[in-house]
């Protein structure tokens, strides 16, 4: 966790949360990089959530997207489980 870059993002209430940057990837096929993220925070049963974000080719540099389609959500989550696996 320490080497893990900090970024710092506005929630839904426009309050700032600090996250740990996991991974970054591109996607060559849709030309989007992506970035997953997490806050470290555990829930009640121990298990961390990750979220993620991307930025395609065109966006200005520092515009992100949130991942929402689940054809975003299948690609993170297979290459966050393969990451974890190492």
């Amino acid at each position: 966790m320490d080497n893990d870059l900090k970024i710092t993002l506005q929630d839904e209430e426009g309050q700032e949360q600090n996250y740990f940057i996991v991974y970054t990837f591109d996607n060559l096929d849709n030309t989007r990089h992506y970035t997953i993220y997490t806050d470290y925070k555990e829930d009640d049963e121990g298990n961390i959530s990750y979220y993620a974000m991307y930025q395609d080719d065109t966006d200005e540099e520092g515009v992100f997207h949130p991942c929402e389609s689940d054809e975003d959500w299948e690609l993170v989550d297979s290459v966050l489980s393969s990451f974890l696996e190492e």
